[in-house]
């Protein structure tokens, strides 16, 4: 069995969607705790360079969907809900994020970021 870590793999046209699109702030807001994130920074440094602000949940108050840790971000973020773009491939994760007024969508593949993009 393959440990979860080594599965990841940073997805080129996702890393060169980021790369066109260079406006506004960017974020990475995982459940990950801190061995993924020690060894997923380490390991992937230019999946995560293009990021700004890096939010993993075992540095916050929850989990991923629970409302209060999106509340938490917008408030690090220190914008309105509404101007937060945000993707996730599971859709209790973008329930929670749409319910907290971010605009948001289920990733499944790099086109559906296109309605964060603009």
């Amino acid at each position: 069995m393959i440990p979860p870590v080594q599965r990841v793999r940073s997805d080129p046209d996702v890393i060169g969607l980021l790369a066109r699109h260079r406006g506004g702030r960017r974020g990475v807001f995982t459940n990950n705790g801190p061995l993924e994130e020690e060894v997923l920074i380490r390991l992937y440094p230019d999946a995560f360079g293009p990021f700004e602000h890096l939010f993993f949940c075992w540095r916050l108050t929850a989990n991923k969907p629970d409302p209060a840790v999106y509340r938490q971000v917008t408030d690090l973020l220190a914008v309105p809900p509404g101007q937060i773009g945000f993707a996730d491939d599971s859709a209790g994760n973008v329930e929670a994020a749409l319910a907290c007024g971010w605009n948001a969508v289920r990733y499944r593949s790099p086109g559906d970021l296109d309605a964060l993009t603009g």
